[in-house]
C-alpha cells in the first residue's frame, strides 16, 4: 500500500479537515484529492473534474 495515500486522523483535528469545517463539500473534495487513484507522491497529477464529481457523487459545478 502506498504511504502517501493514507489520511491521518489529524486531518479532522489539526489539518485541512479542521480548516474546512462548515463546508462539507470542500472536505469531501480535499479527502478525494488526498486519496484518489490518480494521485502521486509529489502531488502533481492529471485530474478531470467530471471524473472527480462522479466519484464523490456531486454535480460538476459543486466539485469545481
Amino acid at each position: 500500500m502506498r504511504d502517501y495515500g493514507r489520511v491521518a486522523p489529524t486531518f479532522w483535528t489539526r489539518g485541512s479537515g479542521k480548516k474546512l469545517r462548515g463546508n462539507p463539500k470542500a472536505q469531501i473534495v480535499a479527502l478525494y484529492l488526498f486519496t484518489c487513484p490518480t494521485s502521486s507522491m509529489i502531488g502533481i497529477y492529471h485530474l478531470a473534474i467530471p471524473t472527480m464529481a462522479h466519484a464523490i457523487g456531486h454535480p460538476v459545478e459543486a466539485a469545481a
